[in-house]
């Protein structure tokens, strides 16, 4: 057995909708009969370390990916592409919370077929049990985990393993995926190799999921995505590549309004270029500087497939800016965009970079326009809900005359109750008449918490 320290797993830490999962009768005899026929009586090797003889400790999740791509996925991509099918399996570098990444990647030339995630054994803890039937939360998180990439990727076929133990899954319905029993490391009836060769074999011959608008009993209710990005998904037909066709990035929804076909627009990878330049940080984690098709801006990302609750928030502070629009390019920066990026896989928010300082008691002059601006927002009905300095900039445009943003709505609410109102604005003269040091040093971020 292998030796893994399960403590650099983040998955218990993260937050999936519940789910009812159900099981898939993987059969040798089938798997061995299709092969058979498919790659002519070709035979699927493992490499011999996958069977035990691994001895070295696993300190993380990523070694154990590394070991099931060397040991597994690329011999068998090696075996495909030899009879003619450009098969590549690829893993992620490092986990990488900002771009939505599943730990592997398989491709049939440039074409994603499907998707895996791996998770270290000790935390699995009884390998043999069916999905669907363990009360483990954490690895049903696991399972609901690898079914969010399934349904971002668009794809028909994945699989979940801790080395010890692979679950297959196959989509049954819209939102409905079926795993099969745990095939183990010593297995041959089928091996893991033999079960992973014929779920790339059968992605590429039934192609990219067809929504039908129906679930089978059993379903993951639209998993950490939302119901919002699933339905985004069922406009997109034809070829699943790694960016989503750009036919869906042009509708453009409300935000806010879930319910509604596309309600959030789909971005290809070209949309945005990030930089390296931070300009804040928040409760998102970084704000970064980059171009939304060419215009500069600030931008929030994140991770649509293990933060839900911080995609709702996002979604949230785009209904904010929507329901202030008359503002936008006045007194808050011009919302340049949302959606989803990566194939699905992030969320994100743009907005326009406004760049100034932060409000202290040396700009006095400027304490009047601050007012003016967030009177603007609560008479449009909306609660700013972190006023501080961090969240303000201002410009001064000649003389004495000053220009005054209010950035980052991520905590705003409605409706605006007049008392919360009278807070908002005494917090705002606060910042004017009362020194802060901190001021000064934090100038240069033009904060978007």
């Amino acid at each position: 057995m292998w030796r893994v320290n399960c403590l650099s797993t983040s998955t218990h830490r993260r937050q999936y909708p519940g789910a009812q999962l159900v099981t898939w009768e993987l059969q040798s005899s089938h798997v061995k009969s299709y092969l058979e026929a498919k790659l002519g009586g070709v035979v699927m090797q493992q490499a011999p370390c996958f069977t035990g003889s691994y001895r070295e400790p696993l300190q993380n999740e990523e070694q154990v990916n590394v070991v099931f791509a060397h040991t597994v996925g690329m011999p068998v991509a090696d075996v495909l592409s030899s009879l003619g099918t450009q098969v590549f399996f690829t893993m992620a570098p490092s986990a990488d919370a900002e771009k939505g990444q599943a730990d592997f990647v398989i491709w049939c030339g440039d074409t994603e077929v499907a998707t895996g995630e791996g998770k270290v054994p000790s935390v699995m803890r009884v390998i043999t049990n069916n999905i669907e039937t363990t009360g483990a939360s954490y690895i049903r998180s696991c399972a609901e985990q690898a079914c969010s990439y399934i349904k971002s990727r668009e794809h028909r076929y994945g699989f979940l393993t801790h080395l010890h133990g692979t679950f297959f899954i196959k989509r049954t319905a819209d939102d409905s995926y079926a795993f099969s029993k745990a095939v183990l490391c010593t297995d041959t009836q089928p091996s893991v190799a033999e079960a992973l060769a014929y779920i790339i074999m059968k992605s590429v011959e039934e192609g990219p999921w067809k929504y039908s608008g129906q679930s089978e009993p059993g379903a993951i209710p639209a998993s950490a995505l939302g119901q919002d990005a699933s339905r985004a998904a069922h406009q997109s037909q034809g070829s699943y590549r790694r960016s989503p066709r750009p036919a869906a990035a042009d509708q453009q929804g409300q935000p806010g309004q879930q319910g509604q076909q596309c309600s959030y627009p789909r971005h290809p990878q070209a949309a945005l270029v990030l930089s390296d330049i931070t300009l804040g940080r928040g409760q998102t984690g970084r704000v970064r500087l980059a171009s939304f098709y060419g215009k500069p801006c600030a931008v929030k990302m994140v991770d649509a497939c293990k933060q839900a609750e911080l995609v709702r928030s996002l979604k949230s502070e785009a209904a904010a800016y929507d329901q202030l629009s008359m503002l936008q390019g006045v007194t808050i920066p011009e919302l340049l965009g949302f959606g989803y990026w990566m194939s699905g896989g992030v969320f994100f928010l743009a907005t326009a970079h406004v760049e100034g300082r932060h409000p202290d008691p040396s700009i006095r002059d400027a304490l009047l326009p601050a007012e003016e601006a967030l009177q603007g927002i609560h008479g449009l009905g909306l609660v700013h809900g972190d006023v501080r300095a961090d969240n303000i900039v201002v410009q001064q445009t000649s003389g004495s005359n000053y220009k005054v943003w209010f950035l980052d709505f991520g905590h705003s609410h409605v409706p605006a109750d007049p008392q919360e109102c009278v807070d908002e604005l005494q917090e705002l003269r606060a910042l004017f008449r009362a020194s802060d040091s901190s001021n000064a040093s934090d100038a240069h971020y033009c904060s978007y918490n």
